[in-house]
């Protein structure tokens, strides 16, 4: 699944204004990463904003990117908690470990579902996600 997002999103002041508008239905009300769909995880306002590329990720800065619409991906709390902070070294980067990006790559090119629901990485990408 490739989770295709609203073309000319405003930049906005407020991250967390994109939730509702634009967020939740872009990933179609599933998490980015896990493919949960809201139903199971979302209680009252629950679900959450994950940054990509993390705001305080050691060694990068990406404070920048905090209202950037394409630095946002809708989640579920397991999966952000899961992420946090964490962003891969240059050196990880190259050799293909690295997080899914769920906006221009398929989940299933990284990892296979099995039949009793767990899942075996088939990249490094996928071992890292």
């Amino acid at each position: 699944m490739i989770f295709r997002r609203t073309p000319d999103v405003p930049l906005l002041n407020d991250y967390r204004v994109y939730r509702n508008a634009y967020l939740r239905p872009d990933f179609g009300y599933r998490c980015a990463y896990c493919l949960t769909h809201e139903f199971y995880f979302l209680q009252g306002d629950g679900g959450e904003i994950d940054h990509f590329r993390p705001l305080h990720a050691s060694g990068h800065d990406f404070s920048h990117l905090k209202n950037e619409y394409r630095n946002l991906y809708w989640t579920c709390g397991q999966c952000n908690s899961e992420k946090s902070n964490l962003w891969p070294s240059d050196a990880d980067y190259a050799e293909g470990f690295r997080f899914l990006d769920p906006c221009i790559e398929d989940h299933d090119d990284h990892w296979a579902t099995n039949a009793d629901g767990t899942v075996t990485a088939r990249t490094n990408t996928g071992r890292f996600t």
